[in-house]
């Protein structure tokens, strides 16, 4: 991290001579390690971040030998940075397990989730909703300052070390879970509310195990055959993790060298509103006033099984700006907000609605409106 908010807040990173001196220096002095750029700390404050971490960024590519990866800190995500092509991989810590779902399935970059919560229960449900995001977790000092937490990843370490996981990618043939996994090798299914967990699966043997994810305490199944796995949980008192795996197959796998079996999925965005099963209903009429709360809502246009499920994410981008796309929010329906510092003057606010159906398949609507200081 070449500089963290309290020295961004100093002033002694704006000058640009002093500040490619420093990030030169940095480069010299750690650019021989393993080690990844991280930009800087919540760059969504910092007003002029793009170009900031775009001289970084230029900065890296002229001096750092090794081209490590980079990308940046960030409150919400690093997506809005990827207008200025160079990250690498993605930075992304919000709470909402929505928007790194919904990420996924619009960039084939990898994702490190920034875990931020340290209460036992919500820490389990970040690591393991964002391990079935096909995300990889970053976990903090003060979250493993909580016992119960330790406990929490040293169960994730053990379940996830028996898979393939590096090539593990969100699996939705499923219903009352989030799912990850590699098709025909094994599967990692999360239920964070306790219930009927149904899964359909390739017909082979497959060797099911319910792990809750507190303790380690495993309930092993008998050999299952089918295609369609539907149970429920052991017990509706927490959150419980299904692993499903061939076993013997991938012993047989590792006979020989597989760097890997599958090529990664990259779908193309569905942006034509004729296939797009829903709408924007609101915000209403043809303005936002920034600053002031404004309802948001969808309306499906299509029902159907691949829309049963709907996961959504509102990004607002102020035309002739040079901040990038804001977070706004995420869901069908509720209250967004532009921030007030944002805007200094009037212009044009595009909202950008991201989604995802039951299935994967992403969409993207594009609405303009007058956007008020």
């Amino acid at each position: 991290l070449f500089a963290d908010d309290s020295f961004v807040r100093s002033g002694a990173f704006n000058e640009g001579e002093q500040r490619t001196a420093l990030i030169r220096y940095l480069i010299a002095r750690y650019g021989g390690l393993n080690v990844t750029w991280q930009g800087i700390e919540h760059f969504e404050d910092v007003r002029n971040a793009h170009e900031v971490l775009r001289e970084i960024a230029a900065v890296l590519q002229e001096y750092d030998t090794f081209h490590h990866p980079s990308s940046s800190d960030a409150r919400v995500s690093s997506w809005p940075l990827l207008v200025d092509s160079w990250q690498t991989y993605l930075i992304e810590a919000s709470p909402h397990p929505e928007v790194g779902a919904v990420e996924h399935q619009f960039s084939s970059m990898p994702t490190i989730h920034v875990i931020t919560a340290t209460n036992p229960d919500t820490f389990r449900h970040q690591l393991w909703n964002c391990t079935t995001n096909g995300d990889y977790p970053s976990i903090s000092y003060e979250a493993l300052e909580n016992a119960a937490n330790v406990k929490a990843v040293q169960i994730w370490l053990r379940v996830v070390s028996n898979t393939r996981h590096w090539e593990f990618e969100p699996y939705f043939d499923v219903s009352g879970a989030r799912a990850v996994g590699l098709e025909e090798i094994g599967y990692i299914a999360y239920a964070q509310d306790p219930g009927i967990v149904e899964i359909d699966l390739p017909k082979h043997k497959y060797n099911p195990v319910w792990v809750n994810p507190a303790t380690g305490e495993e309930l092993p199944l008998k050999d299952y055959k089918g295609e369609v796995f539907s149970r429920p949980t052991p017990d509706n008192s927490h959150d419980w993790i299904l692993d499903v795996e061939r076993e013997g197959h991938k012993q047989g796998m590792l006979r020989s060298v597989r760097f890997e079996s599958v090529d990664a999925p990259i779908q193309e965005v569905e942006s034509d509103p004729a296939k797009i099963p829903f709408e924007i209903v609101d915000p209403p009429g043809d303005e936002i006033i920034a600053g002031l709360p404004t309802p948001f809502q969808t309306k499906l246009t299509k029902s159907n099984r691949a829309t049963r499920y709907m996961q959504y994410v509102w990004w607002g981008a102020i035309v002739e700006g040079e901040q990038g796309p804001l977070f706004l929010a995420v869901g069908s329906s509720g209250n967004l907000t532009v921030p007030k510092e944002s805007v200094t003057e009037p212009g044009e606010l595009e909202i950008l609605l991201h989604a995802i159906n039951a299935n994967g398949k992403a969409y993207e609507i594009e609405k303009t409106y007058k956007l008020s200081p």
